[in-house]
């Protein structure tokens, strides 16, 4: 009984000696790393003194008087033009759009650009390790849709800015309907208008207004409608419920509405 005793505790002495040998060879031995591999050098993280600010282009405004004012270097300003080149032409700014720079105020620097040169796409301007690098990304943008029905009063235009609705939709909805009711002398007080159109968001705001999608319009108890239909096909276009073109050889009047509106 005493030997069999004394050879278990043996057993547990040596057991807890090679735990603890296991334990600090495991504790001694180098992490294993994997090499990251990259096309492009990392973007420069943004510290606390850099700042952000978003500026609406005006007329006349140039990429190098926007990034004079805040302290940027003439060869800054030209790699950044030179490397946006493949996207876009920053030489050519329109007015309206808003461009918003990341200035690092230490090192008198532009750190990040962007400017949204079309609806649907952001260029990006990122200052890396390496020189600038420029990138584009599709604007995400959310949908619905609208609809703003009135009755004549005065005149379509009017009414219509009075009932809520976008003053480019207006000009395109008499266009629709251009072959059909001559907007000039036809309309009358109490005629009704309707029309369901697209509108995009854009951080809860409202950046972009859509097509047309539906509209109608009753002139002298005469009811009109038109629907868009094929859209990016050649028989694209809008047409009434029977399944016509609303478009015809001859306008009712000559004289398109969006030319005086």
């Amino acid at each position: 009984m005493r030997h069999i005793t004394k050879g278990l505790l043996i057993s547990i002495v040596c057991l807890f000696i090679g735990l603890l040998l296991r334990y600090l060879a495991a504790s001694k031995e180098t992490p294993l790393t994997v090499p990251m591999t990259a096309t492009q050098p990392p973007p420069i993280q943004q510290e606390e003194h850099t700042q952000r600010f978003t500026a609406t282009i005006k007329a006349g405004d140039t990429l190098s008087d926007l990034l004079k004012t805040r302290g940027a270097q003439p060869q800054e300003i030209s790699q950044i033009i030179a490397c946006s080149k493949k996207i876009y032409n920053l030489t050519k700014l329109h007015a309206g759009k808003t461009i918003t720079l990341t200035f690092d105020q230490c090192a008198q620097s532009i750190v990040r650009l962007e400017y949204g040169y079309d609806d649907d796409q952001l260029l990006i301007v990122s200052k890396t390790e390496g020189g600038y690098r420029a990138s584009q990304e599709k604007i995400l943008r959310s949908a619905s849709l609208r609809s703003v029905s009135g009755t004549i009063t005065s005149s379509l235009f009017d009414d219509a800015v009075r009932a809520g609705c976008p003053t480019q939709l207006i000009v395109k909805f008499a266009d629709i309907f251009a072959w059909d009711i001559d907007f000039f002398t036809s309309v009358r007080e109490k005629d009704e208008f309707k029309l369901l159109f697209e509108e995009f968001y854009q951080d809860g705001t409202v950046v972009k207004h859509g097509k047309i999608l539906a509209a109608e319009f009753i002139n002298r108890g005469k009811k009109y409608r038109a629907f868009s239909f094929g859209a990016g096909l050649e028989t694209s276009g809008y047409y009434d419920d029977r399944g016509q073109s609303v478009a015809r050889e001859f306008l009712k009047n000559p004289l398109r509405y969006s030319r005086i509106s």
